[in-house]
Order: C-alpha cells, then sequence, then structure tokens
C-alpha cells in the first residue's frame, strides 16, 4: 500500500464576519417574556477582545469564573504567542533545528490538536504556514521573485517535523521552520473556557472569542437558540442570512478583512503552500461543528480547499456543517446546517 501524500497546506487566523445579537440584562423578547439576567465579561488576549456571556443570578460565582478564565487565558497567551519572544513557542523555533525541544503539557496538547485537523483536512491546514506568512509580511514593496519562494517553500509542511510522541518532543530538520498556532488558538481557547464553565456548574453560556463562538447546549430563557447573523462577503453592511444555533462553535474565514497591499496589488492572509501565493479566493466560509479547535481550523481550510473538502469533513465530523458564499450574495451549505433566515 502506497503511503498518502498530503495535499499543500493553508492556513492563518480564521477571520470574524459574524453578526450576534446582543442580549441586554433582564431583557425582555417580543412576547414580553423575561430573557434572564446574564453577565458580560470582556477580555483582551490574544490581540483580540475575548468576550463572556453567563446567564445566571449569582454574580459572585461568574465573576470568581470569570477570573479564572481569563488566568488561565493569559497563561494561554503567554505559552503560544510567537510575537513574544521568550514565549515557549518563540523558544521552541529558535531551537527545534538545533536539538529536540521538550514541550510543556499545555504546548503539547495545543500541536497533537494541530495534528489532528492536519490529517482530518489532508493537509489544507497546517501550523507550519509562518516562513510563508513572515515572506509575504508587512513592510514588503514588491512581490517577491520566484527565487524567493522556491527557497521558503522546502521550510513548509508539518510532515516534515518531527514529533516525538514518547518524548513529547519537537524536532525540525533544518533551520529556518518554524510554527504559528495563531489559526486555531482561539478555537482551542474556546474549548478550554467551555470546560471551566461546565465544571463550574453553568449551562448557558455565550463565547465570542474575536468572532470565533461557541454557544451553549441550552438557550437564554425565552430563546429556542442564540441568533447569529452573517455578514454579506460583497457589502459588509448587509447580513446575508440568519440562523439560530446552540450546543456548537462557530467560525467564518474570508480574505477581504485582513491581508495587506504590496505595490498595487491586495493579497489576502491565507497561503497555498504548494505554490508559496496568497489564495485568491473570495466570498466567505462559515463552519458549525461540535468543537473549537476544528471550527477555528475548518473554516480556514474550506476556504482553501473548497466545496469537496467541506463534504469531506462534514462527513467526518458528525454535528458539522458548512455555508460558503461568494460576493454576489450567493451560498451553498453542505452538512448539518439549521433552516436559514433573512435570505438576500
Amino acid at each position: 500500500m502506497q503511503s498518502r501524500r498530503y495535499h499543500p497546506v493553508f492556513t492563518a487566523i480564521a477571520v470574524a464576519l459574524l453578526v450576534l445579537a446582543c442580549f441586554q440584562a433582564s431583557r425582555r423578547s417580543r412576547g414580553g417574556e423575561v430573557l434572564g439576567t446574564h453577565q458580560t465579561y470582556d477580555f483582551a488576549v490574544f490581540n483580540t477582545i475575548c468576550r463572556l456571556k453567563v446567564w445566571t443570578d449569582d454574580k459572585a460565582k461568574s465573576d470568581a469564573v470569570a477570573r479564572d478564565v481569563l488566568r488561565q487565558l493569559q497563561s494561554l497567551h503567554r505559552t503560544i504567542n510567537v510575537f513574544e519572544p521568550g514565549s515557549e513557542l518563540s523558544r521552541l523555533n529558535s531551537n527545534a533545528a538545533e536539538a529536540p525541544f521538550a514541550c510543556s503539557e499545555v504546548l503539547w496538547d495545543i500541536l497533537q490538536a494541530s495534528r489532528t485537523v492536519w490529517r482530518q483536512t489532508d493537509g489544507w491546514f497546517d501550523i507550519s504556514f509562518a516562513p510563508l506568512l513572515a515572506l509575504w509580511g508587512k513592510g514588503r514593496k514588491t512581490l517577491p521573485e520566484q527565487s524567493e519562494l522556491d527557497a521558503v517553500l522546502p521550510l513548509v509542511g508539518l510532515d516534515k517535523v518531527v514529533f516525538d510522541d514518547e518524548a513529547r518532543t519537537v524536532s525540525f530538520p533544518c533551520s529556518g521552520m518554524s510554527l504559528n498556532l495563531g489559526g486555531l488558538a482561539k478555537g482551542y481557547a474556546l474549548d478550554l473556557t467551555r470546560r471551566i464553565l461546565e465544571q463550574a456548574g453553568f449551562d448557558c453560556f455565550l463565547l465570542d472569542f474575536g468572532g470565533n463562538l461557541y454557544l451553549s447546549r441550552r438557550s437564554p430563557p425565552g430563546m429556542e437558540g442564540f441568533p447569529i447573523g452573517i455578514k454579506h462577503p460583497g457589502n459588509l453592511d448587509q447580513t446575508l442570512c440568519r440562523l439560530e444555533l446552540s450546543g456548537c462553535c462557530v467560525s467564518t474565514s474570508a480574505n477581504y478583512s485582513r491581508g495587506t497591499t504590496i505595490g498595487e496589488k491586495r493579497i489576502g492572509h491565507i497561503y497555498n503552500a504548494r505554490t508559496g501565493q496568497p489564495v485568491s479566493t473570495s466570498g466567505s466560509v462559515t463552519v458549525i461543528t461540535p468543537g473549537g479547535v476544528a471550527s477555528d481550523a475548518f473554516s480556514t481550510a474550506v476556504f482553501a480547499g473548497g466545496l469537496e473538502l467541506a463534504k469531506r469533513l462534514c462527513d467526518m465530523v458528525p454535528g458539522t456543517g458548512f455555508i460558503l458564499a461568494d460576493e454576489q450574495g450567493n451560498f451553498s451549505t453542505c452538512g448539518q446546517v439549521p433552516p436559514l433566515t433573512g435570505r438576500r
């Protein structure tokens, strides 16, 4: 049997494109029913605003849990922040080409999650894209020459990284390789925060980490689900469609809200590791799936890999669905997507 070859990788931080209906404390529904009191907490972490809403009357308890959430999110940020030279991930990137780097339990866990989604997406999502990000990074005045791309491409590909599962170490076969966990950091944080809240006994809450969402299984009082709106890719002032969700994570990826301009060319933030070029796909991809890591990674992977990849992931991961939209507002769905309203 031939060994399986994985497709070139695409990755980046998933773009926040979701419009979330705002609940107010003790707000009443149209029928007059009290929706209940919630507590809201905002955290500045992962270079974005992370928001936690908990429907509870026990403010003291929710305050204590919110402090625990912030502490653990800050610890995670300090571990995986590649922009901080002293972070554990930065030290791995600096030393793994010289000798195997021994990982902490937290870093190893998120690396294993990264390997899992790499396999699930047939390599369309890969955390080793950092050399491409550096090549195409801000500050360039001209597009890279082919010789520059040819020099960087051998440094990309998670299949080249050596993971020792027994020793919990990571090694790079050559210098210049590096990892960037930005593409699933918020999704991992969603899973972490969800566990903290559920272990504390909360069963009705909403997590919004820079547009990466987790919606608890129990909906706010008086509601059948959490109302979510997806923006029109061609007109960000419009809502493409709406749906009500609970017990799932939601994430959207697109190229129009992030990226940079080199010369007169606008380039996106998601890269094709086969060519070294930014992905030119337009529109957006929204994923609905049970887990945070999967939601963060899958939306980016399908934005690059397309509908066929979306269908395979729906078959592979129960409870997963996708909404793929173009700039004209046309969209298709696959997998488990609830009824959409307000379609334009």
